[in-house]
């Protein structure tokens, strides 16, 4: 696959929930835990297509951030949109912005969150995913930033393992 390149447009993907009352805490807002779980799910769909495989193993491997904007209420409709902003030999960075206010002009920003994901074989390991051509300024813009974060996390990765290896 390493031959392969991708766009951000091949895997964007979108969905939509509506909230229900299964879906609140006591306070009427939605449990941080279930966003996260739709939030997992569109990641895990993103990644799949940017592989070109509905059958590709794909694991989440980090939750590099998650912001909450602004609360959501029963009743309301989000809309969650998903996009690949970075890739690496196996992993892939995705970020999910959740909207409520439909995608027309009077949409609100309410969630973003980046995830990385990893492409797996059959027997767990790691296999290579499609490189990632970025179109757009914006898109050059997110892959840019997303290939900082992965440096940075893989800065951390070899701190704590210095660190576990000294205590």
């Amino acid at each position: 696959m390493k031959d392969i390149t991708k766009t951000v447009a091949d895997s964007f993907s979108v969905s939509s929930k509506l909230l229900f009352p299964k879906h609140m805490n006591n306070e009427g807002i939605l449990y941080g835990g279930q966003h996260l779980m739709w939030i997992d799910e569109l990641a895990g769909i993103v990644a799949k297509r940017h592989c070109g495989n509905e059958k590709q193993r794909v694991t989440t491997a980090c939750i590099e951030s998650v912001d909450f904007y602004k609360p959501c209420y029963q009743s309301d409709i989000i809309d969650m949109q998903g996009f690949i902003t970075y890739v690496g030999n196996s992993s892939m960075e995705i970020c999910i912005e959740t909207y409520t206010g439909g995608f027309c002009d009077n949409k609100t920003l309410v969630n973003r969150a980046y995830l990385v994901l990893v492409a797996l074989d059959d027997n767990g390991h790691p296999v290579t995913v499609p490189r990632l051509n970025p179109a757009s300024i914006q898109e050059k813009e997110r892959y840019e930033a997303g290939k900082q974060r992965s440096i940075i996390r893989k800065n951390e990765r070899m701190f704590v393992f210095q660190l576990h290896n000294v205590l």
